[in-house]
């Protein structure tokens, strides 16, 4: 399915926000007064008090400093979590949703929040919640949300997340497949009826083997799992806690493919399988994510060391190293060596010394476009034979 559900989102913000957010036609935005919005508002407070108890029964000093509430809607969380925590960032694709949850803010004095549509790419939180949200995201584009929230996690932070895993038959509508595949056990739609116009509520259930997977790959603790059911839709709340331990890089020590330290927990995407010496670099871009002793980001650099995939044939190779975005280095290649050094300022490593490095390489080539006698079709750019923390 492809669909552009912002836009509903956007469009219900604007004609019926209290209703979208509840899900119950008492709120509907003709019919809504202030005692509903109070009672709408109560229900937040019970649901985030629920949360921090069951945090507070694995992390008893947990401590927020910066949170967020995903979705935020009309602020019915927003407005509780407020309560456990300095500063609280809402967040919400529809501007109607977040215009009217500043208002109520205002008219509720609580002070301590602020409602936003999008985030700056530097903003890190102690806490983020999310409940009735990513149901109504399409998984595909929901799972790289969720990594990007994961990636926003503080360390030691900790995050409840709320999903739709499955539903009961009478939301299942057969009708709306017009060719279907039977396998004996599963069916699957393979022609369906497009639905048509925009502010429509469309439900969404998620694969809670990707969730795990998602916060194993971004060093997530399961603290525990929730069931909720809403309506015949069925899900969990999950709740984690973010570990810094495999992703330190500590200072003045040499980490290589083998043997200890090893630099294999810090390979991100885009490397080819370790080799006895290190590892390739495998098309455009490449990545690194570790984290720095806090405080050593102006003092300390991030030296890899290795060679870059230049020769006869390909006599020259250039690259761009990012750190959190943000351009760190340009660096020419154009003799064949074993002994490059790519030296990396870290000055926008994050306050608790996290760091994505991307590698952008351009023009990788493989072997065997270059023509040398080896059966090797990867677009080599930059082999990494080691790395470390080392200061100025």
């Amino acid at each position: 399915m492809h669909r552009d559900t912002d836009q509903d989102w956007i469009k219900i913000g604007e004609t019926d926000p209290y209703f979208g957010v509840a899900g119950d036609p008492r709120y509907h935005l003709a019919r809504v007064d202030d005692d509903r919005l109070d009672e709408l508002y109560r229900g937040g407070d019970s649901e985030i008090n629920a949360v921090i108890r069951t945090i507070r029964s694995f992390v008893p000093n947990f401590a927020v400093a910066d949170a967020l509430d995903f979705g935020c809607g009309v602020g019915r969380h927003t407005f509780a979590m407020a309560a456990h925590a300095e500063m609280v960032t809402g967040l919400d694709v529809a501007p109607g949703m977040t215009a009217r949850a500043a208002a109520a803010a205002s008219r509720r004095g609580v002070a301590n929040c602020r409602f936003v549509n999008a985030l700056s790419a530097e903003e890190r939180f102690d806490w983020i919640n999310s409940y009735q949200v990513f149901q109504h995201i399409i998984p595909e584009r929901g799972y790289r949300i969720i990594a990007d929230l994961f990636d926003r996690l503080r360390f030691d932070g900790v995050c409840s997340l709320q999903f739709t895993l499955f539903r009961r038959r009478r939301h299942v509508h057969l009708e709306a497949g017009a060719l279907w595949r039977f396998d004996g056990s599963n069916a699957n739609a393979l022609v369906g009826k497009p639905l048509e116009g925009i502010g429509q509520i469309i439900l969404f259930d998620y694969d809670l083997d990707r969730i795990l997977a998602l916060m194993i790959a971004h060093r997530l603790e399961l603290l525990a799992v929730k069931m909720t059911e809403y309506g015949g839709h069925h899900g969990i709340w999950i709740f984690g806690r973010k570990q810094p331990q495999g992703l330190m890089l500590r200072p003045d020590r040499r980490y290589r493919a083998h043997g200890a330290p090893s630099f294999e927990e810090f390979l991100g995407e885009g490397w080819s399988e370790l080799e006895e010496w290190g590892v390739w670099s495998s098309g455009r871009v490449a990545t690194l994510r570790l984290c720095i002793p806090p405080g050593l980001q102006d003092s300390h650099v991030l030296k890899l060391y290795g060679k870059a995939f230049v020769n006869p044939q390909h006599p020259y190779l250039v690259i761009d190293a990012f750190v959190n975005s943000q351009p760190a280095v340009r660096q020419e290649f154009a003799e064949p060596g074993d002994d490059e050094i790519l030296e990396i300022p870290l000055q926008a490593a994050h306050r608790d010394g996290m760091a994505t490095i991307r590698l952008e390489i351009d023009s990788p080539i493989s072997p065997t476009a270059c023509g040398l006698p080896v059966d090797d079709n990867r677009d080599l750019g930059f082999g990494l034979k080691a790395m470390s923390l080392e200061s100025r």
